[in-house]
């Protein structure tokens, strides 16, 4: 039998160490909530460190709802056989899950961390390891111009990235951008495109025909991320996928990513061929995570797309990230996920003792 012997919960604040400008606003400061539980296992006790790190304007809670749900999640003193009994709980599904899954996958993350210390195993062990690692992707956000955009685009291919182009200022610099990224002469190049939800399907389609006009081919996209605006609902970005199809004859990924929070998000996606970004902290944890993936299998046979995102966690939240992408079955393309938290944040924003992996030739991180 485990024991809960108290839980901790912290608020605090990390600048980023430049301005990262977004079709909503410019992040400057990011507040994080670190979740703390001790548990004690014949008569030894074990500690276990949990992140949440995601915010408004990204979804609709902010980390002081965070800080308050995991606060009054009150645990300490239960007796407890194992790890999915803390998982599992109704009460505290609908306390945490339903209302903050970010305060959710912080205790998820804990809870594996804890457990993963009292029984000696990895989060591979209690989950399954599907991959021993992924290629990143590395955002960039909003420049100037064009040509700087594809220059910082080129250096983090060199590097061993596939750049993730920020879009969503306006249509004329986004065709401007696509075509400078879609005539880069080097061998190879790929990139993805992230619009944040920032077109309406109208919009959109509007740029799409600018790039048909264009005559660029579209033969550098790994894929295009959240095209369109949440309001308009998953079936807008079916149809502007049906729309790309028709015009340039090629079936562009189109990934999913404010619009997916939940399972009934997760079924509406697959079932209109849309992929899945699973950020594991707007989710909810890995343990949720797989629960989707479970559903999903159990729907007639389309392939999934899916990455795992990133939502500027420090190193805890972060290799936590890299994990989910060696255990989710549906992964098979680079995600924000795997890139280390110190492009970041260094020194003493750096929360764990341990340093890295670097990525190999190939640029894939383990």
């Amino acid at each position: 039998m485990v024991e809960v012997v108290k839980t901790e919960t912290y608020l605090i604040a990390i600048d980023l160490p430049k301005p990262f400008p977004l079709g909503f606003g410019t992040l400057k400061q990011l507040p994080r909530v670190l979740y703390k539980i001790e548990l004690c296992c014949n008569k030894k006790f074990f500690v276990g460190w949990g992140e949440a790190s995601i915010d408004f304007p990204f979804v609709d809670y902010d980390a002081y709802d965070i800080y308050d749900a995991l606060k009054k999640n009150k645990i300490d003193g239960k007796i407890i056989k194992n790890r999915k009994e803390l998982l599992t709980d109704k009460n505290i599904r609908k306390n945490l899950l339903k209302k903050t899954p970010a305060a959710f996958a912080a205790f998820n993350m804990a809870i594996d961390d804890a457990f993963g210390k009292i029984e000696n195993k990895n989060l591979m062990s209690f989950y399954g390891k599907r991959r021993r690692g992924m290629k990143s992707l590395y955002s960039i956000s909003f420049m100037k111009n064009p040509s700087l955009v594809l220059q910082e685009a080129e250096k983090r291919f060199n590097q061993g990235y596939v750049p993730k182009i920020k879009v969503g200022k306006n249509i004329s610099s986004d065709v401007e951008i696509i075509i400078k990224m879609e005539t880069s002469k080097k061998r190879k190049f790929i990139y993805a495109l992230d619009f944040n939800a920032q077109y309406t399907k109208k919009q959109f389609l509007k740029l799409i025909n600018k790039l048909k006009i264009s005559k660029v081919s579209l033969n550098k996209i790994l894929f295009m991320e959240q095209p369109t605006t949440v309001k308009q609902g998953i079936r807008a970005m079916s149809d502007v996928k049906k729309r790309i199809r028709k015009l340039f004859k090629k079936n562009i990924v189109i990934i999913a990513d404010e619009s997916f929070v939940n399972l009934k998000n997760a079924i509406t996606c697959v079932n209109n061929g849309i992929g899945l970004n699973f950020k594991i902290q707007k989710i909810g944890g890995i343990f949720y995570a797989r629960e989707i993936e479970k559903r999903i299998k159990k729907m007639k046979k389309i392939k999934v797309n899916s990455i795992v995102g990133g939502t500027f966690p420090t190193a805890i939240g972060r290799v936590y990230d890299q994990q989910a992408v060696c255990v989710l079955d549906s992964v098979n393309m680079p995600g924000d996920g795997m890139e280390p938290s110190t492009d970041w944040f260094c020194k003493e924003k750096h929360l764990i003792r341990e340093s890295f992996e670097r990525k190999n030739k190939e640029g894939v991180f383990f």
